[in-house]
């Protein structure tokens, strides 16, 4: 947004000026006027004399663009005061419905942003294209003073940007996404994904409800931290008291263990002094159910046909984005081979014995299972054999089988030549079943 947005009303201005040669505001053919030239500058004098000449504030170049856009995007303030005094319109727009005060909040000009709403400017304007307000805006930017300023001229704070209903698409092969983001976010969802954690308390502070789902993926605002790596932020919410038990567990597990693609850099393990472990361990220490499966994805009419709940985020173009039906946080740890998150969440109470709806226990990743069909050498035996005790100590299935292959953790030991997992499963009394494959 900051790299989209940035001055596009200079842009649009100093294009309008490389059209044409000639660009004094008397010419019908004009596409900027000296105002224009003036603001663009941010020469406070010349605007001033050019007004007291009779140059008319509200004329846009071709693409719409006025001098009060430009003001605001140089940050002046009493460039702006002056054009308002001599009749600006205000609510000016260009493009798709860009007012002079989206500018002001995306710039995090707080005086002009004040000037504006005290003349008049309409604080719930959103553009056309997206349905984004000033408050958006100003929230993804992380301009808390502003955000403040507008909620107090009463900024609707939890109105959403438009949700839009696209033409579904497909495509043959490739790695490429099958899904467009639906929209329909609010400030603080906006605020939490970009990581801007002073418009994020600002915005918690005024009352915005931290409970509401993005429709896409139906996650909220700390879960658009948590997988967009902000994990500062995340620990802070977790902190003022937001809801975890929401799946919010899972998805900082899978975060944490995200697939390498070149496509798509992974977040850090560490934000600041924050790390995905210290989340993981906040959200539990706040209550979140480590038996919880996730469950969370695409609504109707959005997800690839034939493909239903639950789903994580299409983060890139390649890469494993379904969830197991039934899954758990422990299911993902156990499934990524995360034997320090699989340790902390039996510590916490997880149980051992749940079971996906084909039949997976977490005993069975463990000793061996795989959902790539990887037969790679085991990591850590070790502490696996430590956790496989610890399992089966609190009631795991040595002999549960796995429904679609009909195999259980013996097989899939043997599979990986895991000797000492087979030898301690046997102790158990683990015994191979009669599998189909």
């Amino acid at each position: 947004m900051r790299q989209q947005r940035r001055r596009v009303a200079g842009l649009a201005f100093a294009l309008a000026l490389a059209s044409s040669a000639a660009f004094a505001q008397s010419s019908p053919d004009t596409s900027a006027s000296a105002l224009h030239w003036a603001a663009y500058n941010d020469d406070l004098g010349e605007v001033k004399r050019l007004l007291a000449e009779g140059a008319d504030p509200n004329l846009a170049n071709r693409f719409g663009v006025t001098a009060l856009h430009e003001a605001v995007t140089v940050r002046n303030a009493a460039m702006l005061g002056a054009m308002l005094d001599a009749g600006a319109n205000p609510n000016a727009e260009f493009g798709e419905g860009e007012t002079v005060l989206m500018t002001a909040a995306r710039t995090g000009d707080l005086d002009s942003v004040r000037l504006l709403l005290t003349h008049g400017a309409d604080v719930n304007a959103s553009e056309r294209w997206h349905g984004q307000t000033a408050l958006m805006w100003a929230a993804i930017e992380n301009h808390a003073d502003v955000v403040k300023a507008l909620i107090a001229a009463g900024a609707e704070i939890d109105a959403r940007s438009t949700k839009h209903d696209w033409v579904p698409i497909s495509y043959s092969e490739g790695n490429v996404p099958k899904t467009r983001d639906l929209g329909g976010v609010t400030a603080l969802q906006f605020a939490a994904r970009q990581g801007s954690a002073e418009a994020v308390h600002a915005l918690i502070e005024a009352g915005a409800d931290a409970s509401l789902t993005e429709p896409m993926y139906e996650l909220t605002p700390l879960q658009l931290a948590i997988v967009n790596g902000h994990y500062t932020l995340a620990r802070d919410l977790i902190d003022r008291g937001v809801g975890v038990d929401d799946g919010s567990l899972y998805i900082a597990i899978d975060t944490r263990n995200l697939g390498y693609y070149a496509q798509r850099p992974n977040p850090p393990e560490k934000d600041g002094d924050v790390t995905s472990l210290d989340v993981i361990n906040a959200l539990l220490a706040r209550g979140a159910n480590p038996d919880l499966p996730y469950t969370k994805g695409l609504p109707e009419g959005v997800a690839p046909e034939g493909v239903a709940k639950p789903r994580l985020p299409e983060r890139t173009v390649a890469g494993e984005i379904l969830v197991p039906p039934g899954a758990t946080p422990l299911d993902r740890a156990a499934a990524a081979g995360d034997l320090i998150v699989v340790e902390t969440l039996l510590a916490h109470g997880a149980s051992a014995t749940v079971v996906t709806e084909d039949g997976t226990t977490p005993l069975m990743l463990l000793a061996g299972y795989s959902r790539t069909r990887t037969n790679a050498p085991l990591s850590d035996i070790p502490k696996r054999l430590e956790l496989i005790r610890a399992m089966v100590e609190k009631g795991a299935d040595v002999n549960a089988v796995h429904k679609d292959s009909t195999n259980d953790a013996l097989f899939f030991a043997r599979q990986r030549n895991a000797a000492e997992i087979i030898d301690l499963l046997e102790q158990f009394g683990a015994r191979e079943a009669t599998a189909a494959n």
